[in-house]
């Protein structure tokens, strides 16, 4: 009992509950304190369950577990050997966990360090030494070289498959970073020298922030860093014998680069990007042209220039829908085509997956749902297949969230709500369970917030306005309205439109506010179609608000803004994208004269 055990009498036994602190569990004795299977007992109880059991039990009602379901929590996180709530959350018991759950990476992790700090030691004496020890040191210094090599390109890039593995990463390319600086500062850079110090970089940017992968979403770092590596890639790119796996890594580099400026909507920069891009991938189609990895990476550049041109409307692009539309269907052949070369492969159903998800998205803003039904599910079902497949890869088990947030855009489309939003349930319970096992991953913690936008306009399309406005409003307050950053200024511009069209009919007045803030945000005067897109929209709920509280002359003016707003979004010789119709045709309906 955790009290009373020497009470003789009910009274007692009672007045013990109240008075009496519990014992640690793990500091009781049945009278057997030297049977082995007792102190086996007490060696499992020191730690966790006895903090567990404690919290549990503490007379302080703040400190006890708020419910059973937290109390369910931390005994779940104890079996799967994560850290538990009930005791403070050092980095040293953080680590110590993180430790036992990867004993293998970790060990050859450590490994590499302890080796690299006794390797870089001998390299740094024996430099020094006389002239006649001079070939010694330079052969130490090659050893240290290579295990700094293995430490970032292998233990790394093994680690950083794993789920909670960012804090990790972090330490370990820091580390690395500052070892690989020290070298560059000691004279001029032999080509490999600068494509390890430009891979290293390239890494820590991805692990900082690189677009819509697990990240510490630290964009001026990630940009800056990114920078530093693309700076050295001359010094080795046009080198004749550069490896063909350093042309694929430079090509990734340039593809972050363009992810980067997507986000923050320099068009210009990002087209520069895959043009730098494509120049390296052709180079590595010539040397092996039937090398899948070659192949998914122009697959890629397709992708990623369907996208720049029109294929989405969360994302900066040019808005020519139809011309992206043709580079995602050429992206999504080739995904297809290295998927069919090695079935089975996780890496190349998640490649693919990437495709299909891409082309629906563009199908179903050129305003054809019903063709992007079946290129939503097929990647649905591909993510799904990845997840399974590599059940250790933090990134295979975060897509198939958004994979269905694209599936439910479209279902939407198509009048099926009910299956829509429970698409959007499935996909916010996979965020938050990875979010809790990887506290470290801000991306996820962003698309957690974002969720709020996808159910929102959903229950907006799907007539119930009432029920959106919450999960809209979250957005909103979630996201400054000064971040630099487009994306996340766009999606709270899009929360406050939808609000908007949620309060039009009962509250025209709110409506009217949520809208102009709205288009406040997304004024500017680029060629950036998701912008204008967006913009377009709030002067047309403006409009529509007015409309609603009958004051003609601000509302033929803002239906003219509007109208003239789409109009430039539109390149010449084309029309409004036919996932905007409706709300153009809303508008052509307003009376054009007060």
């Amino acid at each position: 009992r955790p009290y009373g055990r020497d009470a003789t009498s009910a009274l007692e036994a009672a007045r013990s509950v109240l008075d009496e602190e519990p014992t640690r569990p793990s500091a009781l004795s049945p009278g057997l304190s030297t049977d082995p299977l007792w102190l086996a007992t007490r060696r499992t109880l020191e730690g966790d369950l006895d903090n567990i059991l404690l919290k549990a039990l503490d007379k302080r009602m703040a400190q006890r577990y708020p419910s059973v379901d937290a109390f369910a929590a931390d005994v779940q996180a104890y079996l799967s050997g994560f850290p538990v709530s009930a005791r403070p959350a050092g980095w040293a018991y953080a680590a110590r966990k993180f430790i036992t759950r990867h004993r293998v990476p970790v060990a050859a992790a450590a490994l590499g360090v302890v080796g690299v700090l006794a390797g870089l030691g001998a390299a740094l004496w024996q430099a020094h030494e006389a002239q006649a020890a001079r070939a010694v040191a330079e052969r130490r210094f090659a050893q240290v070289r290579q295990l700094a090599g293995s430490m970032v390109f292998r233990y790394h890039d093994e680690i950083a498959r794993l789920p909670g593995s960012i804090g990790t990463r972090a330490a370990l390319l820091d580390d690395a970073v500052r070892y690989l600086d020290s070298l560059r500062s000691e004279g001029p850079l032999d080509p490999t020298l600068a494509r390890e110090l430009a891979e290293t970089y390239f890494r820590v940017s991805v692990l900082q922030g690189e677009a819509f992968s697990p990240s510490q979403e630290r964009l001026a770092e990630a940009h800056r860093n990114l920078g530093h590596g693309l700076a050295l890639q001359p010094l080795y790119v046009d080198q004749p014998t550069v490896p063909v796996e350093a042309l694929h890594l430079a090509t990734d580099m340039w593809l972050a680069r363009s992810s980067q400026a997507a986000r923050s909507a320099r068009l210009d920069e990002g087209h520069q990007a895959l043009e730098r891009a494509q120049v390296l991938a052709q180079r590595a189609l010539a040397r092996q042209p039937a090398d899948p990895q070659a192949i998914s990476r122009l697959a890629t550049l397709e992708g990623r220039l369907g996208i720049a041109l029109g294929g989405s409307t969360a994302i900066a692009n040019l808005g020519r829908v139809d011309e992206a539309i043709a580079h995602l269907r050429r992206a999504a052949a080739r995904f297809e085509q290295v998927q069919r070369s090695a079935p089975g492969n996780a890496e190349w159903v998640h490649q693919f997956a990437w495709g299909c998800q891409t082309l629906a998205h563009a199908l179903l803003v050129d305003g054809r749902a019903a063709e992007a039904l079946p290129w939503a599910e097929r990647g649905v079902a591909l993510r799904d297949e990845a997840a399974r497949s590599d059940p250790d890869n933090a990134q295979f088990q975060y897509q198939p969230a958004p994979a269905r947030l694209g599936l439910a855009a479209v279902q939407s489309a198509l009048g099926q709500h009910a299956a829509a939003l429970a698409l959007v349930d499935d996909a916010q319970a996979i965020a938050q369970r990875l979010a809790r096992h990887d506290p470290a991953n801000q991306a996820i913690k962003r698309d957690l917030l974002l969720l709020g936008l996808h159910r929102g306009r959903l229950m907006v399309a799907a007539g119930q306005a009432m029920a959106a406005r919450a999960p809209l409003q979250r957005v909103v307050d979630g996201i400054p309205a000064a971040v630099d950053d487009f994306y996340l200024a766009r999606a709270r511009a899009e929360a406050l439109v939808w609000l908007a069209r949620s309060w039009r009919s009962d509250a025209p007045a709110r409506a009217l506010a949520a809208a102009a803030a709205a288009a406040q945000a997304m004024q500017g005067d680029d060629a950036n179609a998701a912008r204008r897109w967006l913009l377009a929209q709030a002067l047309g709920e403006q409009a529509l608000a007015e409309a609603a509280l009958g004051d003609a002359p601000a509302q033929v003016a803002h239906r003219q803004q509007a109208l003239a707003q789409w109009q430039a979004a539109v390149p010449a010789g084309r029309q409004v994208p036919g996932f905007f119709a409706p709300q153009v045709a809303a508008l052509q309906a307003l009376s054009a004269t007060p």
